[in-house]
Formats: C-alpha cells, sequence, structure tokens
C-alpha cells in the first residue's frame, strides 16, 4: 500500500518538476531570442551612425580645403583621418 503512494507521489513530483523545467527553459531561450536581436539592431544602428559621423568629418575637414584647391592639406586631412583608432564602445550589463 505505501509503495503505490510512494510511486505515485514520486510520479507527481517528478511531473512537476518537468512541467516547471519546460516552462524555465521556453523562458530562458524567449528572453535570449529577444537580447540577440535587441544587441544587433544597436551595434548595428552603431556602425551606421559612426560611418555617418566619419563621413562628416572628412567632408567638414575638406570642405575649405576644396574651395581653394589645396590638395597637400585634402591628402593631410585624410591621412589624419585614417590614422585615428575606433574607439570601442562599452555596453553596460
Amino acid at each position: 500500500m505505501f509503495d503505490k503512494i510512494k510511486n505515485y507521489r514520486h510520479s507527481l513530483v517528478l511531473k512537476i518538476i518537468l512541467v516547471v523545467g519546460a516552462i524555465l527553459m521556453l523562458s530562458i531561450s524567449a528572453w535570449a531570442v529577444f537580447d540577440i536581436q535587441h544587441n544587433r539592431k544597436r551595434m548595428t544602428d552603431d556602425i551606421v551612425s559612426d560611418g555617418d559621423r566619419l563621413s562628416d568629418a572628412i567632408r567638414l575637414g575638406t570642405h575649405y580645403a576644396m574651395m581653394f584647391n589645396a590638395r597637400d592639406d585634402i591628402y593631410q586631412i585624410i591621412t589624419n583621418l585614417s590614422r585615428q583608432t575606433q574607439g570601442h564602445r562599452t555596453y553596460p550589463d
């Protein structure tokens, strides 16, 4: 008699553990998918923003030199811009 109750109790506990485990697994998977998509969008936006900022710096830096046809100045501006190191963004956790 006690063996039947003990077996039933263990199977009920096992069922609860499996259900909670499955819910937990689905929740973590959904969060991971959302987080990956969010980070991918944020990095893409940062890359586009950095490219736009660099192109504006080149355009504004060379505009005056182009007006006076100062080729050496234009070359020097572009050379200096190419030497810039790219700053690495850090994201808060």
